[in-house]
């Protein structure tokens, strides 16, 4: 399994991407050559986000993705000026064939469901709000609470994945994702 860590450049959205990498780094043990920042550092190296994204493709193992800072209803924004659209995201993981979980930790958070269905692979989105309304918090806390407890449970997440295309609160998708041990590993990492 990889972690892809988005991150956008303001710095108020640090310590839900702190607390994301933890969890990775020191309770699922995921080395470091397994976890992947696109930061304001890396954006100042002159390595474009499709660029950064195009290698991750490539990645021929599960992905956890998660994005945290300002979302609109189609895309992120990252600077000012600066939006990525879902249409592109897409596009350029469109081919994957293992696994993704999406973490699109941002108002209009369950919008890049419109977008989405293109992928290829089993996928699985969590989302900080409807695709209709700005969120407020961090979908992070609810997530590493679920894993850890082995559950979904957590009211505030909303989730959709590739055979369900409506969005659901998590406390009524459990049944729907305990569907064999491959998906139930790769939905609650663990040590």
């Amino acid at each position: 399994m990889h972690l892809v860590i988005v991150q956008h450049f303001k710095p108020e959205f640090e310590s839900e991407t702190a607390e994301f990498f933890e969890y990775f780094r020191n309770q699922v043990k995921l080395p470091l050559d397994r976890i992947h920042f696109y930061n304001e550092e890396v954006y100042k190296k002159k390595v474009s986000l499709e660029d950064f994204l195009k290698d991750i493709a490539k990645i021929n193992e599960p992905v956890v993705l998660y994005y945290g800072g300002h979302g609109y209803r189609d895309g992120w924004q990252l600077l000012e000026n600066r939006l990525m659209s879902y249409r592109s995201l897409i596009q350029i993981l469109r081919n994957r064939s293992k696994p993704a979980i999406f973490v699109n930790d941002c108002c209009f958070g369950m919008a890049l469901k419109d977008h989405i269905c293109g992928l290829q692979c089993r996928y699985l989105l969590l989302g900080l709000a409807p695709k209709t309304c700005e969120g407020e918090g961090s979908v992070v806390p609810g997530i590493i609470r679920c894993w850890k407890e082995r559950r979904l449970a957590d009211p505030r997440l909303w989730v959709m994945d590739k055979d369900k295309r409506t969005p659901f609160i998590l406390e009524k998708y459990i049944d729907l994702l305990r569907c064999g041990d491959q998906l139930d590993n790769f939905c609650y990492p663990k040590k």
